[in-house]
């Protein structure tokens, strides 16, 4: 229906390829999430929703409707190109300094849902909406954040930081607004939404301070490089054990139920961070370090019901402690409706997603059969050697995507 030519409509057509960037086709076809956010972007960028429309001489023939709209629009472009470039392992479509238009704002998000009085009495509709607004508001400041990261840590042409500019960054991280976690009287929704700006705060987190652990910014002497790189792991690991927290409050509180597409790909930083601490250490820091990736495991495992990206994110982290624990399978937890069927624990071997399926973890889909062990030997395609990599998650991403 997309391409019947049929719509003339550029704002439609942004509408449909923003939502048709959460839908996986079969592995060989081209029009994956980063085919579609692209046409987003690309007809944001045409309908000028990047820039101020009242900056050089206010349009009265513009309505505050369709100001409040095509900021919505734009900004999640936005959120998309980032969250999608860092689970992607791909460069940044959108340049902040090329944009002049306003940040979002809670009304903005409201505008249309607040305006018929009939709205309010639809279940649809939570009594606390415009907490859940501020929330995304606050995702997309942090989503400035993370692509602050990506330019610093991640661009292929990129020259070495200085220790001020890596000091700039992480005074912003640790100044970030986010939501109270401990706040009272907020609807279910509410607070998932709550812990899941957390978890993306977190998995923010892992993805600037991880690189640092084994690298240092040039003018730093080299008796005081390995003290800086010791805590840039400490950071690291302390913002992934933070990642398991948050998720042993929506176990515990029975919110899972709400998780999003960017649920599962949001796991992997302290996923991986976990799995590094199991290759070293004593026998006691192994077995801590376990438990916490088996705890995000369970999650994948439960994630994986409704999305089969985590059933493969499972496959890949039991494939990688296998070659840790030889003889390791993952765990499956004990009450579930599938505790007993061979389906529960995917292993590299049995691993299956239908074609044209929502996959919605933003990453390939694939046909049945096609995933097994052999997708993921440390010779095919050194996907294992991304994973086991000290330095970076974007490293991992990116070779993900190239097998």
């Amino acid at each position: 229906m997309y391409n019947n030519g049929n719509e003339r409509s550029n704002v439609v057509l942004l509408q449909s390829s923003l939502l048709l960037g959460f839908w996986h086709s079969d592995i060989e076809e081209h029009m994956q999430p980063w085919y579609w956010t692209g046409i987003a972007t690309s007809l944001g960028h045409i309908l000028g929703l990047h820039r101020d429309p009242g900056v050089s001489s206010y349009n009265s023939s513009i309505t505050d409707r369709q100001r409040s709209f095509w900021r919505r629009l734009w900004w999640c472009c936005f959120f998309r190109d980032r969250w999608l470039g860092l689970t992607l392992g791909r460069p940044l479509r959108i340049n902040l300094d090329d944009c002049d238009i306003p940040m979002p704002s809670v009304d903005d998000m409201l505008f249309d849902v607040g305006v018929p009085q009939e709205y309010s009495s639809l279940s649809c509709f939570p009594g606390d909406m415009r907490r859940s607004a501020e929330y995304w508001i606050i995702l997309i400041e942090l989503s400035c954040q993370l692509g602050k990261i990506m330019t610093v840590n991640y661009q292929a042409a990129r020259s070495k930081p200085s220790l001020r500019e890596l000091e700039v960054i992480e005074r912003q991280l640790l100044q970030s607004r986010l939501p109270d976690q401990y706040e009272v009287g907020l609807m279910p929704s509410t607070r998932f939404y709550s812990n899941h700006v957390h978890l993306h705060y977190q998995a923010m987190l892992v993805t600037f301070y991880r690189p640092w652990g084994t690298d240092a910014p040039n003018e730093l002497h080299d008796s005081a490089k390995k003290d800086w790189q010791h805590r840039m792991r400490l950071r690291a690991d302390a913002a992934a054990s933070r990642t398991n927290e948050i998720l042993d409050a929506l176990v515990q509180d029975d919110l899972l139920g709400f998780a999003g597409p960017m649920t599962p790909p949001l796991l992997v930083p302290a996923m991986q961070a976990h799995l590094l601490h199991c290759k070293t250490g004593d026998p006691l820091s192994k077995r801590v370090r376990l438990n916490k990736l088996e705890m995000c495991m369970l999650v994948m495992e439960e994630l994986q019901k409704t999305y089969t990206a985590a059933s493969i994110y499972r496959a890949v982290f039991t494939k990688a402690l296998q070659m840790i624990f030889p003889g390791y399978s993952a765990p499956v937890a004990p009450f579930s409706s599938t505790a007993n069927a061979a389906a529960a624990a995917p292993t590299p071997a049995s691993v299956n997603g239908p074609v044209n399926s929502p996959m919605g973890a933003d990453v390939p889909a694939y046909t049945q059969g096609q995933i097994n062990e052999g997708d993921f030997v440390v010779g095919d395609g050194n996907l294992m050697d991304a994973l086991m990599d000290e330095a970076s998650i974007f490293n991992f991403w990116e070779t993900w995507n190239q097998i």
